[in-house]
């Protein structure tokens, strides 16, 4: 979510930061490279501290998915079919 909006909203210039996009939480921020480059770090920054929960929950769903495939190919693979 971050990326879509750091590349649509934000860009790699020195024009300032509109008041639309513009941040109690970043105020030194005054032109898009700035406030760009912040974001980053601060993606960055959440990752390190392991705070990049979507991606768990993803790799877990991932996981979740594998299993139940696997789980629903067992059958057929060792002959028994599964009964409606």
């Amino acid at each position: 979510m971050v990326s879509v909006c750091t590349d649509v909203c934000v860009q790699w210039t020195d024009a300032e930061v509109p008041q639309m996009i513009a941040s109690s939480k970043y105020p030194d921020q005054r032109v898009h490279r700035d406030l760009k480059e912040q974001l980053y770090c601060d993606v960055i920054e959440y990752f390190n501290k392991g705070k990049a929960s979507l991606l768990v929950v993803f790799l877990i769903l991932c996981r979740l998915e594998s299993t139940q495939r696997k789980c629903k190919l067992l059958p057929r693979l060792s002959g028994v079919e599964e009964s409606e």
